[in-house]
């Protein structure tokens, strides 16, 4: 019987790894959201790190994070870095391509609590009603990683992240839009105030 067991046990092991080894490689989280926003606010709120303390969904877990500048300081080979508290934990990420008010694509590396590697892409779609914003991150798998997918989802609320991130950049662009149709309002105003010729007194 111990024997039957002793040359069973291998069997199951490789049968394991051939199982771990034949899952996905990557696996790809997306979501989108309409933005009544012309396409360069929203894309400069993602193409400029120095702005994303004030949408990225990560933020609010760690208000005391670390935050590191290098490289360009917007779009392609722009770097940012983090080092927050346990949730947080601390990495890295890179632009690595920025067509203006099309596509943003970052290389996303965390360090710790558990090391990983990302890919976010951001791509933007102008319409009649504002611009469509997706968002995607894609994310490669370990051999590790596909071991714990076998138990739980590697993806647990990366959707939910996802899109309040969303949300809070259409929040952020629209307030904009809001704000720049009030301004020119304004110096219209004074504008045709200026240029009005006074009322004669009465006589």
């Amino acid at each position: 019987m111990l024997k039957k067991v002793l040359l069973v046990l291998p069997l199951l092991a490789v049968g394991g790894l051939v199982l771990v080894a034949a899952r996905p490689s990557t696996t790809r989280v997306e979501r989108s959201i309409t933005i009544a926003a012309p396409a360069a606010i929203p894309f400069g709120l993602v193409n400029d790190f120095h702005r994303w303390k004030y949408w990225a969904p990560w933020e609010a877990l760690a208000p005391e994070v670390k935050r590191g500048f290098d490289g360009a300081y917007a779009g392609t080979e722009a770097v940012y870095t983090w080092a927050g508290n346990a949730r947080t934990g601390k990495g890295r990420m890179t632009i690595l391509y920025a067509q203006p008010y099309e596509h943003i694509r970052i290389q996303a590396e965390r360090y710790a609590p558990q090391p990983s590697s990302s890919t976010y892409l951001f791509t933007y779609q102008s319409g009649t009603e504002g611009v469509t914003l997706r968002w995607a991150r894609e994310r490669h798998l370990s051999l590790l990683d596909k071991a714990r997918a076998l138990f739980m989802d590697p993806d647990e609320g990366v959707g939910e992240e996802i899109e309040q991130g969303l949300k809070s950049l259409q929040s952020l662009s629209e307030a904009e839009v809001r704000n720049r149709l009030e301004r020119d309002a304004l110096i219209k105003a004074r504008q045709e105030g200026a240029t009005t010729p006074p009322t004669p007194p009465a006589p």
